[in-house]
Order: C-alpha cells, then sequence, then structure tokens
C-alpha cells in the first residue's frame, strides 16, 4: 500500500514489495513498533539513539547506537575505550578524560581516523569530554579518584556536568556502599548509574572480552546494555540493586587473590626443592590443580620480572578492607 511505501521510505530508505517474504515483513513492522516506542522516550530522556535500518542479505536490521564517553584511560580504560572505538554499537566516542594529556590525544586521534571522534574538536575538560553523551564509561584507578571526579564539588565533577538521562557505567573497582551511594546521588539529578565492575585485565578489555558484573535499576541496565556488550562477552547481571555486582567482584577478587599466592608458594617450592619450573607450570596447567590464574601469573612468574606486566600489590590488598 501507498502507506507502507512511504513509512518504509522514510524510516528504511528502502520500499518492501510482495518480493519480500512475510517473515521479512513482520519483522520489519515489529522493528517499526520498536522505534516508535524509543522515539516516544527520547522526548523525555536521553536514552537511545535511532541510528539504522538497513536490509542486510534479505534481512532487516534495526541498530540503536551509543555515543560513549570515557572517563580515566589508564591500561583498562584506554584499551576500554579502544574497543569502544572500534565497536559499531558506538556511533561516536565523544570524549576521552585524563591526567595523561598524551594518551587522550592519542585515543582522540584513533577515534577520529575511525571517523568517530567529537565534531568540535579535541575535549580540554571533563565537561567537554562527556557533552552529548548518552553513557560514560569510568574506569579510574581507586575509589578516593572516583570519588574526586564524581562528586569533587564545584562545576568540574561528573555529577555537575552532565545531562540528566545520560547513564554512567561505573567499571571502576569500589566499595558496595559507595556503589549504593552513587547511585542515589545520580538518581536524584536525573542521571542513570550501574555498578559495573570488569575483570579480565587490559589484553581482554581491549578486544571486548571482558568479563562483566553489573546491577542496578533495569531503566539504567537497559540503557547501559549495549555498551556493556561492545566490552564484554561474559555478561552476568546481578539481582538487588546497585553495590551487588560490587560485591560479587570483591568476592571473586579474594578467590583471584588466593590463586596468584598459591601459585608464587607452588612454584617457588618446586624451584627449590630442584624442579624445573617449566615442567612444573606445564605438569599444573594440565592437572587439576590448575587455574586461570595460575596460567597467567606462573607463566609471567617464570619468565619474566618486568615491572609492565605486574599488578601493584596495592590494588589487591584494598580488598580486604572492601570485604
Amino acid at each position: 500500500s501507498s502507506q507502507f511505501f512511504t513509512c518504509s521510505t522514510i524510516l528504511a530508505g528502502i520500499p518492501l514489495s510482495s518480493s519480500h517474504s512475510l517473515l521479512e515483513r513482520i519483522t520489519f513492522w515489529a522493528s517499526v513498533s520498536l522505534l516508535l516506542h524509543y522515539q516516544q522516550e527520547q522526548r523525555t530522556c536521553r536514552n537511545f539513539k535511532f541510528s539504522s535500518f538497513r536490509l542486510y542479505n534479505s534481512s532487516l536490521t534495526m541498530v540503536f547506537r551509543r555515543s560513549v564517553a570515557v572517563v580515566g584511560v589508564g591500561k583498562m580504560g584506554s584499551n576500554i575505550a579502544r574497543c569502544l572505538i572500534e565497536s559499531p554499537i558506538c556511533s561516536e566516542v565523544c570524549g576521552v578524560y585524563d591526567t595523561n594529556n598524551a594518551i587522550v590525544r592519542e585515543l582522540y586521534e584513533e577515534a577520529k581516523a575511525a571517523g568517530k571522534a567529537k565534531s568540535n574538536g579535541f575535549p580540554t575538560s571533563l565537561k567537554d569530554a562527556v557533552a552529548e553523551a548518552d553513557c560514560v564509561v569510568v574506569s579510574l584507578s581507586g575509589e578516593d579518584v572516583c570519588h574526586s571526579v564524581c562528586f569533587g564539588g564545584g562545576e568540574s565533577d561528573l555529577i555537575s556536568v552532565l545531562e540528566p538521562g545520560t547513564c554512567v557505567i561505573m567499571a571502576t573497582t569500589v566499595k558496595s556502599s559507595w556503589a549504593r551511594s552513587a547511585s542515589e546521588r545520580f538518581h536524584e539529578v536525573g542521571i542513570r548509574y550501574v555498578d559495573c565492575p570488569v575483570s579480565g585485565g587490559p589484553i581482554r578489555a581491549k578486544s571486548g572480552k571482558l568479563t562483566v558484573m553489573m546491577s542496578g535499576c533495569d531503566d539504567s541496565l537497559e540503557a547501559a546494555m549495549p555498551v556493556v556488550k561492545a566490552m564484554g562477552e561474559d555478561i552476568h547481571v546481578i539481582t538487588g540493586g546497585s553495590g551487588m555486582a560490587s560485591t560479587v567482584k570483591m568476592c571473586h577478587q579474594l578467590l583471584a587473590g588466593v590463586h596468584i599466592c598459591a601459585a608464587a608458594e607452588t612454584l617457588s617450592l618446586a624451584a627449590k626443592a630442584g624442579v624445573d619450573p617449566d615442567q612444573m607450570y606445564k605438569v599444573v596447567s594440565g592437572a587439576a590443580g590448575d587455574s586461570w590464574m595460575f596460567q597467567d601469573r606462573g607463566k609471567r612468574m617464570i619468565e619474566t620480572a618486568d615491572p609492565s606486566t605486574m599488578m601493584k600489590l596495592n590494588d589487591h590488598v584494598k580488598v580486604r578492607y572492601f570485604l
């Protein structure tokens, strides 16, 4: 019909005809219904951005994309940013913010090369970096720094510069009590918040293969999910509201620390007893005593003492305090 043709032309740029299968027609109209729903939602909050409606190999696909900013671009944050730059989910990595201007500039140039940099140029402040972002991923070195950036006071902290409806994805490891408090403070001013610690290290962050734990209210989880799916491949929605994902992360870190200590003691004992550490490593890697931490950290213990591959003791000791 003419109505069918007009709607398909406006929304998709492609008229559907009798040559399309019944399944394709059903898929099309179901997608139109979703589009209208989210367009209505956009009138009241900045949540989903309709990006494209395309015909691929005779199947219709609707993609809701996000404009994302990353606050904190150390080893983890910089690779999360790179992952998002490469992800089709992100229409724009509108800005990154960090005290290290060199890495901020480097990531800006990478986003620019990918056609995803902010149109008004290199971000020079937190406010500039997060302006127009749908989601802001926060990946900082610790809770104290995180608190300062989010709630430091004045006109330059995150809670002051974000627009209502923006979703904060807190990928920093923080106490569960802090996560609950932060969620309440952000929600009071209309900003969504997701407690979203991650595990897997910088290499998996860059490839989008992190393990992600996330908790929060339903609308915040819904807003964050596309970005989180770009960051990780093993995603767990933890029930119980904000703070519960951080609790799971702390329990996990306790176990991870035990595995690291056990690996170090085992390899040290074997070496002192005259066993070749490489042989010990190979035996354990194929036996019941194996663990991911043993394979990853144990290998590093044997092969290198390069500080760049090591984790700071302080970054792990804090887990006892959190628990």
